[in-house]
């Protein structure tokens, strides 16, 4: 049997040496590999948690919208119901004196035609909507005045006065059709 070299026992020692290294540096990559996963899985719940935040602001922010939204709306319909009651008590207060005595005369218009339906009133219609019964237009009253109509409802009275401020005149579109409108305006005769 040869002994064993001098040299042997320093390499057995050398590689022992380095696997103890080998083994140590295998042990520390899987703790940073799980320390690194951890703080990935850290890192997705801070930014999950961040995003659930965000989610929240908005769904706060979307009901607070609808709130002022539906609030907005209603004070909407208050300001119309107000104004239609202000336009009535207008054309109420606007009623001709009892001793004056109108005449009632009936027409018919086609949508985007002019036309005239008494003597020195014409009325243009420029859009009729047959489902709400509302149109728009212009009607050209005596002495060159023009008075716009827009998305006016059937059966409201439009009444307007002669440069002289006694000759009242109230026009009244009854039906709204697809291609025409027809009413009557009453016409001072007195």
């Amino acid at each position: 049997m040869t002994p064993a070299s001098p040299t042997a026992a320093p390499n057995a020692k050398g590689a022992a040496d380095q696997n103890d290294r080998l083994q140590a540096l295998n042990d520390r990559q899987k703790d940073l590999e799980g320390r690194l996963n951890q703080a990935q899985k850290d890192a997705d719940k801070a930014r999950v948690s961040d995003l659930e935040k965000q989610l929240a602001d908005v769904k706060d922010e979307l009901a607070s919208t609808k709130t002022n939204a539906a609030a907005d709306l209603a004070a909407a319909d208050r300001q119309r119901a107000h104004d239609v009651a202000r336009a009535q008590a207008q054309a109420a207060n606007q009623a001709p004196p009892a001793n004056t005595k109108y005449r009632r005369v009936e027409f018919q218009v086609a949508t985007n035609d002019t036309a005239e339906i008494a003597p020195g009133i014409s009325v243009d219609i420029t859009r009729t909507d047959a489902m709400d019964q509302r149109f728009s237009g212009k009607v050209f009253a005596p002495e060159g005045r023009t008075i716009t109509l827009r998305e006016q409802s059937a059966n409201s009275p439009v009444v307007f006065f002669a440069r002289n401020g006694t000759d009242r005149y109230e026009l009244v579109i009854k039906t709204v059709k697809n291609d025409s409108v027809s009413g009557y305006v009453l016409l001072p005769t007195g």
